[in-house]
């Protein structure tokens, strides 16, 4: 695994079947991807609780968004403050700073 904030692409390994993917700004910036499946994953820098579990820490590796589980994302948009989830129905979820 390279060195955080790696300014080199690299390869996720542990994410597959991706059909989204959206990432937000910031100092640090976070990743959000969406498998073909309808999950949501997030990782990067959790500033204001962007990535969608919670308060806490940066998260290193791709993380289920485990209050979207059991729904259909066909889309994600991250911002510096927060992030946002279309589902196959329409609605749209919303968390972080929003």
């Amino acid at each position: 695994h390279p060195a955080p904030n790696c300014a080199l692409p690299h390869p996720v390994r542990s994410l597959g079947n991706i059909i989204y993917v959206a990432c937000g700004g910031g100092q640090q910036g976070c990743t959000a991807a969406v498998t073909d499946d309808g999950r949501l994953f997030t990782f990067g820098n959790n500033y204001k609780g962007r990535l969608g579990h919670g308060p806490g820490p940066a998260v290193r590796e791709p993380r289920l968004v485990e209050a979207l589980a059991g729904e259909r994302v066909t889309a994600v948009a991250c911002g510096t403050d927060h992030s946002a989830a279309l589902l196959h129905d329409g609605r749209v979820f919303a968390w972080g700073d929003n």
